[in-house]
């Protein structure tokens, strides 16, 4: 049988990947499971097995179908780690990969003071240059749009 390489969704290697694992791994123990705290889960933890580093291991595992411990502790690894990526994806095509324009209220594109466009901006910059000139002008006047 020749063997097959899988290949990783990048996301797996990012560190808002782990900071994402750590929370639903805090929200899944805060929630007992899925609804009652099985004898698998609480052995996980006295382990240290909902350690974050640990569950992207699991779960790159279970992708390449490695994944050696029981199915109660799959399913959990799965549940977290799914989770986990789900909300990565999201944040670093919305924090990361996104850009910013910033608008006046009515829609009309802002311009700094060399009448250059606020465009292409990057979300903690158009972030940081919004709340500077809601300041500047005591009041909401500016908003951040995403460019699609």
């Amino acid at each position: 049988m020749a063997n097959k390489t899988i290949k990783l969704p990048e996301v797996v290697y990012h560190p808002q990947f782990l900071k994402f694992i750590d929370y639903y791994a805090k929200a899944f123990i805060k929630r007992r499971g899925f609804g009652r705290w099985l004898k698998e889960y609480q052995d996980m933890e006295k382990q240290g097995l909902f350690a974050p580093r640990v569950l992207r291991l699991f779960y790159i595992q279970i992708l390449g179908n490695t994944f050696k411990l029981d199915f109660q502790k799959e399913q959990a690894v799965w549940d977290i780690c799914c989770c986990a990526k789900d909300a990565a994806e999201a944040y670093i095509d919305e924090r990361i990969n996104a850009l910013y324009d910033i608008r006046v209220i009515t829609g009309e594109l802002a311009y700094d003071d060399d009448d250059d466009p606020y465009t292409d901006l990057t979300y903690e910059e158009a972030t940081q240059i919004v709340k500077a000139l809601n300041e500047e002008a005591e009041e909401e006047l500016f908003v951040m749009k995403r460019k699609y």
